[in-house]
């Protein structure tokens, strides 16, 4: 992996690098704050979005909040625009977080993000459990197979369109969608995993989040809260709270 970085002008301190590749040579690119703590967070970016999406969005301003006061490593990947954490954008995650950790050694890695990041972040989980040590899913889907059953019906959003091609596109066969299904792979996520969901989500059905719950019951690292009459962005305000969740369930305090 080659790196080449630029300085942007923001209160937060990022930079931002480029890098290539190892599976195909495309050059991507991710945001990254240092930090001081022995902490990582990885947060990534929903549909539509990209790897700065945590320092454009000014309904995102508790998050960057939390992540200063935090005063932990931060890093905010691009990860091929749409990808919904597919195979390659797994493999492009695994080693820029390796090859990140040889230069700001970090303890403990969480990863926490909303809607097609939620979904990555629980997907990348049970690809590497070995390299996360918390989940803060907000609105996610946890089986693809099923969302694009649920995404293929008449009448959706527009939106809704345009992310079952995103999905489709990312994942052209059964094999990969089923390697990548969190609710069949679900023994793989063995770290503290605090997942938020509206109830009345009209993007990402909330019947995702309980039929993981159902799987996961009777684990005590996986907490589900649902939003009563929550729309998909209800859990967004919910990142602190699950953030100082993870982090007490290993041992560490905002």
């Amino acid at each position: 992996m080659s790196l080449s970085e630029s300085q942007p002008s923001t209160d937060f301190q990022f930079v931002r690098r480029e890098y290539t590749s190892a599976v195909d040579g495309i050059t991507d690119w991710y945001m990254f704050h240092p930090g001081a703590r022995p902490l990582c967070v990885v947060v990534l970016h929903g549909h539509g979005s990209n790897g700065d999406q945590l320092l454009t969005r000014a309904d995102l301003e508790d998050w960057r909040q939390c992540l200063k006061e935090l005063d932990a490593a931060v890093v905010t990947p691009n990860l091929r625009d749409n990808a919904w954490m597919s195979s390659a954008a797994v493999d492009d995650l695994a080693a820029l977080l390796q090859n990140l950790k040889t230069e700001h050694p970090w303890r403990h890695l969480v990863i926490a993000s909303g809607s097609m990041g939620g979904t990555g972040a629980l997907i990348f989980a049970i690809c590497h459990p070995e390299l996360v040590d918390g989940v803060v899913a907000l609105g996610a889907a946890t089986s693809l197979r099923s969302y694009i059953e649920w995404c293929d019906q008449p009448d959706r959003f527009p939106v809704i369109s345009e992310i079952l091609a995103a999905i489709r596109q990312a994942y052209p066969t059964a094999e990969t969608l089923a390697v990548h299904d969190v609710r069949e792979h679900c023994d793989r996520l063995t770290m503290p995993v605090f997942f938020y969901h509206g109830a009345s989500d009209e993007l990402i059905p909330v019947s995702e989040a309980n039929s993981l719950a159902e799987q996961m019951k009777g684990k005590d690292n996986f907490h589900l809260t649902l939003i009563p009459d929550g729309g998909h962005d209800s859990p967004l305000p919910y990142f602190r709270e699950g953030m100082a969740k993870v982090l007490i369930a290993l041992g560490k305090a905002i």
